[in-house]
């Protein structure tokens, strides 16, 4: 958590030095990251404490808060390097294979 905060904010500031009108979408992505990562700290905390019940459960809520911080990584992406992210989004998903 700590380097992906400082990451954060080097980047931020090197977008602000570049005066770029993105600004604001990467400061909102990075927010977004910080407090999903804190929210995932918690709950995995707490899991280990046995305090959210059944294992299934807890990691039902971890996986989604980091699909949640996936997302917003995704963003902050988008935002400071999209010439990077654009070639990356037109590939081909893979497909998803079925077990049953």
């Amino acid at each position: 958590m700590p380097r992906v905060t400082v990451a954060g904010r080097v980047v931020l500031e090197e977008l602000e030095d570049e005066k770029n009108p993105s600004l604001y979408r990467a400061e909102v992505a990075m927010e977004e990251i910080s407090i999903g990562l804190g929210q995932i700290d918690v709950e995995i905390l707490q899991a280990i404490k046995g305090q959210l019940g059944l294992i299934t459960v807890a990691q039902l809520s971890i996986l989604e808060n980091l699909k949640e911080v996936e997302a917003a990584y995704s963003d902050l992406l988008k935002v400071i390097a999209p010439d990077i992210v654009a070639p990356l989004s037109s590939r081909k998903k893979s497909k998803k294979i079925k077990l049953f």
